[in-house]
């Protein structure tokens, strides 16, 4: 799966992207619900581990 990222127009510079549907669905997301997000380095990639805040 790809997405694309997008520039927010703040002043924080931020970046952002949309949540692939397969993603929320196993997450079981919900409008309002928090993310925690980890990189981590492995084997010379950057991998990002997605926890979902209980």
């Amino acid at each position: 799966m790809i997405t694309k990222v997008k520039v927010e127009t703040s002043e924080e510079n931020d970046i952002k992207t949309d949540i692939p549907s397969i993603v929320g669905n196993e997450l079981k997301l919900c409008p309002g619900d928090s993310l925690e997000w980890e990189l981590q380095k492995k084997e010379g990639v950057w991998v990002a581990v997605i926890r979902k805040v209980e």
